[in-house]
């Protein structure tokens, strides 16, 4: 789910060597778009893959940020029309894509590595959950810290994240 490619941009910028993968041929391109604009092509390959079957080898990775989608309940400050997009009866459904999606990115980090798990909601099933579902489904993975940022105190898309380490 890289697309459109602002973080998988900004990470090729602060150094990092990139593979972003979007299963959606257009979202990937506008990934490719964002590298070539912001001069980081060669630090920015882009697939069109589905990001459950990552085309990299287990333990290739040294990280994997999993930006995944979600309900998007984090951003109707400034897209409301994404209220539209996602029911509570989506919410399983999107839970099970968010947990195969990270743990397909903790197996393509290698041991000592860091798995980042990304999304702009606020859910209890989306956020906590997800990480809880994660930990007990696997041994090799060590939670380090989560945040959940909010629109009226941190002025920003109400977004959450968890730092997750690959122990072994």
């Amino acid at each position: 789910a890289a697309g459109p490619g602002g973080k998988a941009g900004h990470l090729a910028a602060l150094g990092a060597r990139v593979v972003a993968v979007d299963r959606n041929r257009r979202r990937a391109g506008l990934v490719a778009q964002a590298a070539t604009r912001i001069g980081v092509a060669d630090r920015l390959l882009t697939v069109v893959a589905d990001g459950r079957r990552p085309p990299l080898r287990p333990g290739q990775a040294g990280a994997a940020l999993v930006d995944a989608p979600c309900t998007n309940l984090g951003s109707l400050r400034r897209r409301p029309e994404a209220r539209w997009r996602h029911g509570p009866d989506d919410i399983p459904g999107l839970v099970e894509l968010q947990l195969a999606l990270t743990e397909a990115a903790a197996d393509a980090v290698r041991p000592g590595g860091t798995v980042l798990y990304s999304v702009c909601t606020w859910t209890q099933a989306e956020t906590d959950g997800v990480v809880a579902a994660l930990l007990e489904r696997r041994d090799d993975l060590r939670l380090d810290e989560t945040r959940q940022l909010w629109p009226h105190r941190d002025g920003a898309d109400g977004m959450f994240l968890a730092r997750l380490f690959k122990v072994r």
